[in-house]
């Protein structure tokens, strides 16, 4: 089942995208739970207090005297994988929007028409991160790890390092060319010949480095800065 949450001051508009979100699941036979609320901080407390994200938000980011781009950065922080569309009725927010990393930007008076595609292409996006798992051996011994939950690898010696999210270090006998190869996702990419990251927990990326949601900060060569940017707008926009 699909958790989809709605967020809109104004209940027509409510009312207007939960019929298309229901319309575009039924056709497919999908079971799904629709959210709604009338600002994003009560998404926040709901998605704080029950630590139930959902799939996919539609966030109105007109609504007065809320900052809704705060709270969705604070919501990609608690939960990298939720898929954000914002939608409005003023164009000229979508600049704005950008650097919160918006999975589509839909206008209000076309929503009929560019909703559908947006949640199509989210679909495919929440199959393709599908859980993996890769079996890492160490000196303390083996470990089935969840692919997703590691950060970035890097050369340690004839070793790597595998940093996973919950801050944890993981030192395997694996070139790094052996170690890409074996976890064999799209979702990784090289940063410079010493260092592979996973592209879902980039937070923002320069000319010459980039920084993870967990203020880890990473050199990239820059040979690789082009690709690694391409696989960062892939993973967010297809």
């Amino acid at each position: 089942m699909y958790r989809i949450a709605v967020v809109d001051d104004e209940p027509v508009w409510i009312e207007i995208i939960r019929g298309i979100v229901n319309e575009f699941f039924d056709s497919r036979s999908m079971e799904i739970q629709i959210d709604v609320f009338d600002n994003s901080q009560l998404l926040l407390d709901a998605m704080t207090e029950k630590r139930e994200a959902a799939d996919i938000v539609i966030l109105d980011i007109d609504i007065p005297n809320i900052n809704c781009f705060e709270i969705a950065e604070k919501l990609k922080e608690l939960y990298p994988d939720i898929i954000f569309m914002f939608y409005t009725m003023h164009e000229h927010f979508v600049f704005d929007a950008f650097s919160f990393q918006p999975f589509r930007y839909i206008r209000k008076e076309y929503a009929a028409r560019e909703l559908n595609p947006a949640l199509d292409s989210a679909l495919q996006v929440i199959e393709n991160r599908a859980e993996k798992f890769i079996m890492l051996k160490s000196m303390n011994g083996i470990s089935n790890i969840e692919i997703s939950e590691i950060m970035y690898f890097e050369t340690n010696k004839r070793r790597c390092d595998v940093y996973l999210k919950d801050g944890s270090i993981i030192n395997v006998r694996k070139t790094i060319k052996e170690l890409y190869s074996e976890i064999g996702s799209d979702n990784f990419v090289f940063l410079h010949r010493g260092a592979a990251v996973n592209v879902r927990y980039i937070k923002s990326c320069s000319s010459y480095d980039l920084t993870l949601e967990n203020g880890i900060k990473l050199i990239v060569s820059r040979n690789r800065i082009k690709d690694v940017k391409a696989a960062f707008t892939r993973y967010w926009e297809t």
